[in-house]
Protein backbone atom coordinates (compact mmCIF):
# COMPACT_ATOMS: atom_id res chain seq x y z
CA UNK A 1 0.00 0.00 0.00
CA UNK A 2 1.23 3.68 -0.66
CA UNK A 3 0.15 6.92 -0.07
CA UNK A 4 0.60 9.53 -3.05
CA UNK A 5 0.76 13.49 -2.19
CA UNK A 6 1.18 15.85 -4.54
CA UNK A 7 2.26 19.43 -5.16
CA UNK A 8 3.61 22.05 -7.08
CA UNK A 9 2.34 23.26 -10.24
CA UNK A 10 1.62 23.36 -13.99
CA UNK A 11 5.32 22.39 -15.24
CA UNK A 12 6.64 21.57 -11.92
CA UNK A 13 4.69 19.07 -10.01
CA UNK A 14 6.42 16.93 -7.23
CA UNK A 15 5.03 13.91 -6.14
CA UNK A 16 5.90 12.07 -3.22
CA UNK A 17 4.92 8.30 -2.52
CA UNK A 18 4.90 7.06 0.75
CA UNK A 19 5.25 3.15 0.41
CA UNK A 20 6.21 0.58 3.04
CA UNK A 21 9.79 -0.30 4.56
CA UNK A 22 10.10 -3.71 3.17
CA UNK A 23 9.61 -1.89 -0.22
CA UNK A 24 11.88 0.82 0.45
CA UNK A 25 14.33 -1.67 1.21
CA UNK A 26 14.38 -2.92 -2.24
CA UNK A 27 15.63 0.79 -3.64
CA UNK A 28 19.00 1.54 -4.73
CA UNK A 29 20.72 3.11 -1.67
CA UNK A 30 20.59 6.85 -3.28
CA UNK A 31 16.79 6.51 -3.27
CA UNK A 32 16.71 4.71 0.20
CA UNK A 33 18.34 8.00 1.27
CA UNK A 34 15.82 10.36 -0.04
CA UNK A 35 17.06 10.79 -3.33
CA UNK A 36 14.66 12.31 -5.88
CA UNK A 37 13.77 11.15 -9.28
CA UNK A 38 12.18 12.39 -12.46
CA UNK A 39 8.79 11.06 -12.92
CA UNK A 40 7.17 10.30 -16.43
CA UNK A 41 3.58 11.17 -16.63
CA UNK A 42 2.02 9.52 -20.27
CA UNK A 43 -1.85 9.92 -20.55
CA UNK A 44 -4.06 7.17 -22.22
CA UNK A 45 -7.66 6.63 -22.91
CA UNK A 46 -9.29 3.64 -22.36
CA UNK A 47 -8.05 0.66 -24.06
CA UNK A 48 -9.07 -1.08 -26.98
CA UNK A 49 -11.64 -4.49 -26.72
CA UNK A 50 -14.63 -5.92 -28.02
CA UNK A 51 -17.07 -3.42 -25.72
CA UNK A 52 -15.13 -0.20 -26.61
CA UNK A 53 -15.41 -1.45 -30.87
CA UNK A 54 -18.57 -1.45 -30.08
CA UNK A 55 -19.21 1.86 -28.04
CA UNK A 56 -16.93 3.83 -31.16
CA UNK A 57 -19.35 2.16 -33.82
CA UNK A 58 -21.90 3.76 -32.36
CA UNK A 59 -20.61 7.37 -31.61
CA UNK A 60 -18.38 7.16 -34.99
CA UNK A 61 -15.55 9.53 -34.80
CA UNK A 62 -12.64 7.86 -32.59
CA UNK A 63 -9.44 10.22 -34.13
CA UNK A 64 -9.16 11.95 -30.54
CA UNK A 65 -8.77 8.91 -28.43
CA UNK A 66 -6.82 7.59 -30.86
CA UNK A 67 -3.97 10.68 -31.09
CA UNK A 68 -3.79 10.48 -27.57
CA UNK A 69 -2.99 6.58 -27.01
CA UNK A 70 -0.88 7.26 -29.72
CA UNK A 71 1.05 10.14 -27.92
CA UNK A 72 0.79 8.17 -25.08
CA UNK A 73 2.68 5.00 -26.39
CA UNK A 74 4.97 7.10 -28.02
CA UNK A 75 6.10 9.23 -24.26
CA UNK A 76 6.00 5.61 -22.92
CA UNK A 77 8.36 4.02 -25.63
CA UNK A 78 10.41 6.66 -25.30
CA UNK A 79 10.84 6.49 -21.89
CA UNK A 80 11.31 2.75 -21.93
CA UNK A 81 14.17 3.09 -24.51
CA UNK A 82 16.08 5.67 -22.27
CA UNK A 83 15.69 3.08 -19.42
CA UNK A 84 17.14 0.55 -21.56
CA UNK A 85 19.81 2.41 -22.63
CA UNK A 86 20.66 3.44 -19.25
CA UNK A 87 20.78 -0.24 -17.70
CA UNK A 88 22.53 -1.63 -20.64
CA UNK A 89 25.39 -4.14 -19.65
CA UNK A 90 23.81 -3.95 -16.13
CA UNK A 91 22.83 -7.15 -14.51
CA UNK A 92 19.44 -5.82 -14.48
CA UNK A 93 16.40 -8.09 -16.38
CA UNK A 94 14.43 -5.48 -18.74
CA UNK A 95 10.22 -5.79 -18.92
CA UNK A 96 8.99 -6.45 -22.27
CA UNK A 97 8.49 -3.23 -24.47
CA UNK A 98 5.31 -1.02 -24.18
CA UNK A 99 4.40 -1.85 -27.29
CA UNK A 100 4.97 -5.88 -26.96
CA UNK A 101 3.05 -5.03 -23.47
CA UNK A 102 -0.58 -3.67 -25.14
CA UNK A 103 -0.37 -6.11 -27.95
CA UNK A 104 -0.17 -8.93 -24.89
CA UNK A 105 -2.56 -6.90 -22.87
CA UNK A 106 -5.14 -6.70 -25.78
CA UNK A 107 -4.56 -10.34 -27.07
CA UNK A 108 -5.51 -11.65 -23.16
CA UNK A 109 -9.03 -9.39 -23.16
CA UNK A 110 -9.82 -10.98 -26.18
CA UNK A 111 -9.41 -14.28 -25.11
Amino acid sequence: VARVALSGRRGAVHVRLTVARAVVAAFPQPFREGRRCPVVAALVTQGVNEAQTLANSIIGDTRLQETINRRGLDLITAYYDKWRSFFRGRDVESPPSPAAAAVAAAAATAE
